[in-house]
């Protein structure tokens, strides 16, 4: 059963085993906490980077005048 699931979702068991050992004592609430986190970490990568290369743009604007 799980490695027909595996095979679905396209990952390996050990994934699966992993993340079944780092979620399954979370609950909704949890869950939701923790979904929203990932979100703003990722929104927050996103800021950085688009400040990298702003800063990036800038040095080579300067560099050419």
């Amino acid at each position: 059963m799980v490695k027909d699931i595996c095979r679905n979702l396209g990952i390996t068991e050990q994934t699966f085993y992993t993340w079944k050992k780092k979620y399954e004592g979370l609950g909704v609430n949890e869950l939701r906490k923790l979904k929203q986190q990932e979100d703003e970490i990722r929104r927050l990568k996103g800021l950085v980077t688009d400040l990298m290369l702003n800063k990036r743009k800038s040095k080579s604007k300067n560099a050419r005048l």
